[in-house]
């Protein structure tokens, strides 16, 4: 996990705060740094 606030606010409520054209962009973000963790 990123050092940088790491667990400070949930993924869910990051996604839910993003305008909807976002959230497809956001997700594969998320993905990414899972899958290079």
């Amino acid at each position: 996990m990123s050092p940088a606030g790491a667990g400070s606010i949930p993924t869910s409520d990051i996604i839910e705060s993003l305008d909807p054209q976002e959230i497809g962009g956001a997700r594969l973000l998320i993905i990414l740094r899972v899958i290079n963790l």
